[in-house]
């Protein structure tokens, strides 16, 4: 048999019922109506959501793993994408799969405008301009500036190109959701 819960307000109250905004146990007689379950007094009181619960180092450790990730992925685009369009289209949506489930694994499954922007950002660059093409290409001697003006002359002028950076940067904010 599972051990029994108490209400953390009524101690003599056994419960299954949990906030589902902190994990608190809580009786039928101290739940709040949420949008999506039910609170605890506390956090029905102040309305608190997860999205207020990303921390600045929560933050940092999404945006440093996801943007690994996110280079490693758009690096096999790259290569992959002259393979044929589903090819590059399939792979691109896995990039953006690849960075959203690494910031879900980092973080937890949040949501938020900021993850949002921070999720599809990351996908963009990593696949356009990815850090690993561009620092080899420097090295060989290309100026900076010429050089992003190419990139962006040859991964914009074909419409499969566009396409593809679409469906990643969607994948990757899809998982974001208000």
């Amino acid at each position: 048999m599972a051990e029994e819960k108490y209400c953390y307000i009524h101690k003599d109250i056994p419960t299954r019922l949990t906030c589902t905004s902190c994990g608190k146990f809580i009786c039928p007689k101290c739940m709040v109506a949420a949008a999506v379950g039910y609170r605890c007094p506390d956090c029905g009181q102040r309305n608190i959501s997860h999205i207020e619960k990303i921390t600045p180092p929560q933050y940092l450790k999404a945006l440093s793993s996801a943007t690994l990730t996110g280079i490693v992925a758009g690096l096999i685009w790259t290569v992959l994408k002259n393979y044929g369009v589903f090819i590059s289209i399939l792979v691109a949506y896995a990039v953006g799969f690849c960075v959203a489930k690494t910031i879900v694994k980092v973080i937890g499954n949040k949501i938020g405008k900021k993850i949002q922007i921070l999720s599809g950002t990351i996908t963009f660059i990593s696949m356009f301009y990815n850090p690993i093409i561009l620092t080899i290409n420097l090295y060989n001697g290309f100026a900076f500036l010429p050089l992003l003006i190419s990139f962006s002359y040859y991964n914009f002028s074909s419409i499969y190109s566009i396409v593809a950076g679409i469906i990643a940067v969607w994948a990757s904010i899809r998982h974001f959701r208000f």
